[in-house]
């Protein structure tokens, strides 16, 4: 519990770094149906994956989150139930995911709590070591982390939680090189200029530069 409690003051303090590389959704789901599937078939709970999709992410963080939300899935499916990983494309630019499992529904009032740490949307398991009550907290620091949204939706038989994620990252301003007088001297490099202009010497306040320029006002010509 004391990691799980570190990792989202992590999340909190907006500490989580995701890095980026291309997943497909597809292997990493199989290998976590994979992973639960002893778990679920002692209680004849069969795990089903539908769809696919690619997305850019931390491997090891989306694993956690989507993992965290099959583990919850398999706590509230009744026995010789089915729990479902349903992967699809939103839009042109966005994918989901969604696990989905039958059992009791989750309260209209509890939606907006369900990814508090600590909660449980039944009281009789608060004090029940099965698990800290900080799956679904964690899961949700990744998925914002990652830029995305996850949300639970009531079933009238079950729970569905979804995960929404954009294929590709936002684009990221192109550098455009300027030539620039310097400390004496002419010298060429990029940066991301900001629209701001201060008389007719037509000067640019820098966001972001090359590591050899100062950050500061230039002369440009």
């Amino acid at each position: 519990m004391i990691s799980d409690m570190l990792f989202l003051a992590k999340a909190d303090n907006g500490q989580l770094v995701p890095n980026r590389e291309r997943l497909d959704l597809a292997q990493e789901v199989d290998a976590l149906c994979e992973f639960y599937e002893p778990l679920a078939t002692e209680r004849g709970v069969v795990l089903r994956r539908r769809g696919e999709g690619t997305v850019s992410g931390d491997r090891l963080m989306l694993r956690r989150a989507v993992g965290n939300l099959i583990a919850n899935a398999l706590r509230h499916t009744p026995d010789a139930g089915l729990v479902t990983i349903e992967i699809d494309r939103v839009g042109d630019d966005a994918v989901r995911v969604a696990v989905e499992n039958p059992g009791p529904p989750i309260p209209a009032e509890h939606l907006t709590r369900i990814f508090d740490r600590f909660f449980r949307v039944d009281p009789s398991r608060q004090r029940s070591s099965e698990n800290a009550g900080l799956g679904l907290a964690i899961a949700r620091s990744i998925v914002v982390a990652h830029g995305g949204r996850i949300e639970a939706r009531p079933r009238a038989d079950g729970a569905r939680f979804e995960v929404e994620r954009r294929c590709r990252p936002a684009r990221q301003p192109v550098p455009r090189t300027f030539r620039v007088h310097l400390c004496g001297r002419w010298e060429t490099g990029p940066y991301f200029p900001i629209s701001r202009y201060d008389g007719p010497a037509m000067r640019l306040e820098i966001g972001k530069i090359c590591p050899c320029f100062p950050t500061r006002s230039l002369a440009m010509t």
